[in-house]
């Protein structure tokens, strides 16, 4: 099975080819009209283990770098089109 994974970095708007709410929203949408369901690690290791299965079009958005979009623009959208993500921390010391 092929699983698209989706990565970004939130909503940022002070650079040349930034993800605004708008795109991302059209982009999700575009998702959701196709009929993807959202996965997650946990979903992707128990389907790896034999002990849960997958939507019949399973998709991944992971998001990279725990910024205050992700609470609220990111996570509203997502929640707009019943999905779910992934985010990455980075727990080691500079």
């Amino acid at each position: 099975m092929r699983i698209p994974i989706t990565m970004c970095h939130g909503i940022r708007t002070h650079r040349d080819k930034s993800l605004t709410v708008e795109h991302l929203d059209c982009l999700v949408g575009i998702a959701g009209e196709m009929g993807f369901e959202s996965i997650d690690y946990d979903d992707l290791a128990a389907w790896r283990e034999g002990s849960a299965t997958l939507p019949e079009r399973p998709i991944m958005f992971d998001f990279d770098h725990p910024v205050k979009s992700m609470r609220y623009e990111v996570r509203e959208v997502l929640d707009r089109y019943g999905f779910k993500g992934n985010l990455f921390i980075y727990t080691r010391p500079y």
